[in-house]
């Protein structure tokens, strides 16, 4: 039995949505979402006015978002109204049209979780650093001078200094915050072990697809500042570190750890693969597997034998009948 409830902000204003999609993946800094409506009193609830953009919570079997409603779309026909409405999480409020353009260049050392707190100021939004099996996303300082940019929304700026570590940012979804966390929360070779954020039995599974994708399995990395900082050369662990991959010449990496980090990352994205899509119900909070988000860890007890895959997309969809279907894409290493 799932539970969908759709109410709009402030004052919490039941709205009906006869169905609606909402997705993220590991490379998007907010939710999307889209519905639909019929007729003109719905419609009425989520038009913009002079404060704005409207606001909806979603909650479904306990999962809850909270999206702008940035747009929507009309096909009206004799006896049938009906709209497309289009919404963001919150964190679109970092990012363009909602936030300025900025520039910057720092004069003294910046540490770069400082640079972010910086970025966020006056926002309400706060970021947060989880650790992850055996990794977080590290701090670093950034030398006087080597720190600038230009034109530059918060969101972008923010993008940009966890990619120099190898991160990722990923949106809540019903708080004014963001996470920053490694792309690879573990390296695939060390999956066999590592902690799992979600495990999805056999049982489980509605359906499944894979698309074979070979990389390069590189083995070492040059990962080095430009103006400022430290060259590093990544190895992996065990290996000779004869097949390099490109060399990574950013301005911001600027000391051993960072560079360390973001080559580990690099690395971990090579080797033989498959993107693996697995479509099963969403359960409530309260059982598993739950809501599997970009940048978890899945295990997949399968018919053939239990393999594991880092969650790159989410796409859930609600459609008549109330029924609730997860897609999630998993980058699976072999």
């Amino acid at each position: 039995m799932n539970i969908i409830t759709t109410v709009v902000l402030p004052d919490r204003t039941p709205l009906e949505l006869p169905s609606m999609e909402i997705n993220l993946d590991i490379d998007s800094f907010s939710w999307s979402f889209t519905g639909q409506l019929f007729g003109a009193s719905n419609i009425a609830l989520v038009q913009p006015d002079e404060n704005g953009p409207k606001q909806i919570e979603v909650d479904i079997n306990g999962w809850k978002w909270v999206f702008i409603i940035e747009r929507y779309s009309t096909n009206r026909r004799f006896g049938d109204e009906r709209y497309t409405i289009y919404g963001s999480s919150r964190t679109q409020l970092l990012a363009a049209p909602y936030a300025p353009l900025r520039s910057k260049s720092n004069t003294s050392a910046l540490n770069a979780k400082q640079a972010i707190i910086e970025e966020l100021a006056n926002t309400g939004f706060t970021a947060t650093y989880p650790d992850l099996n055996d990794y977080s996303t590290p701090d670093w300082v950034m030398p006087g001078g080597s720190f600038c940019y230009q034109s530059q929304t918060a969101m972008q700026v923010v993008a940009k200094i966890a990619g120099t570590a190898g991160s990722v940012v990923t949106p809540s979804r019903d708080a004014d915050q963001i996470n920053i966390q490694p792309r690879y929360p573990a390296s695939p070779w060390a999956w066999s072990t590592a902690t799992m954020d979600r495990i999805v039995p056999a049982s489980m599974v509605i359906s499944l697809s894979a698309n074979w994708r070979p990389e390069q399995a590189y083995n070492a990395v040059y990962v080095s500042g430009t103006n400022a900082g430290v060259a590093v050369n990544v190895k992996r662990s065990g290996t000779n570190g004869d097949n390099p991959a490109p060399d990574i010449l950013e301005d911001w990496l600027t000391e051993t750890q960072v560079n360390t980090e973001r080559g580990r990352n690099e690395l971990a994205k090579g080797g033989h693969q498959s993107i693996t899509s697995i479509e099963l119900p969403l359960t409530d909070t309260n059982t598993a597997p739950g809501l599997i988000e970009p940048g978890m860890l899945v295990e997949v007890q399968d018919i053939t034998g239990d393999w594991q895959g880092l969650c790159l997309a989410t796409s859930i969809s609600a459609g008549g009948g109330r029924n609730v279907i997860q897609s999630v894409e998993l980058e699976r290493h072999y």
